[in-house]
């Protein structure tokens, strides 16, 4: 049997929305099994065991769910919900108006610095850790640039 290149990726992406919707392993399992149910007689009971095709569906699912929990919140994105987030974000906006970053780049440039730093490719994606890490990062460039102004005047 070929390795699936793409699986590490596809679980956690499944992993990360699972926690972004606050899913118990209980629901998880019982969502894993509503999916899995479409493709097989015998259905999976965790998404380690779900080939390429099931995945898709399931990440498919969570996104579907994600987008629901959304819009009944009123809010255009779930993710910004967590306060630690939030305040990566309004870091960077802090940034871009101080214009240390360009406004062009924006979230590409954070995309990037975020990987940089914790090796997460997208900052919805970091743990509470991970975020207060590129947090003081972010913090520290401010601070640097803020001093250089200071003794340039």
């Amino acid at each position: 049997m070929k390795p699936d290149p793409g699986r590490r990726a596809e679980l956690a992406q499944i992993r990360m929305a699972g926690r972004v919707l606050f899913l118990n392993e209980r629901a998880m399992r019982e969502l894993v099994l509503r999916v899995s149910a479409r493709f097989r007689k015998s259905p999976a009971t965790s998404a380690g065991q779900l080939d390429h095709h099931e995945r898709i569906a399931l990440i498919t699912e969570l996104r579907r769910i994600r987008r629901l929990v959304a819009r009944a919140r009123g809010e255009e994105r779930i993710e910004t919900m967590r306060p630690h987030l939030r305040m990566l974000f309004e870091r960077w906006s802090e940034l871009v108006r101080a214009g240390l970053v360009g406004s062009r780049l924006g979230r590409r440039a954070l995309r990037r610095f975020v990987r940089d730093r914790t090796g997460v490719d997208a900052p919805e994606w970091l743990t509470a850790g991970q975020c207060d890490r590129v947090n003081k990062a972010l913090r520290g460039w401010l601070e640097r640039e803020s001093e250089k102004q200071h003794v340039s005047v």
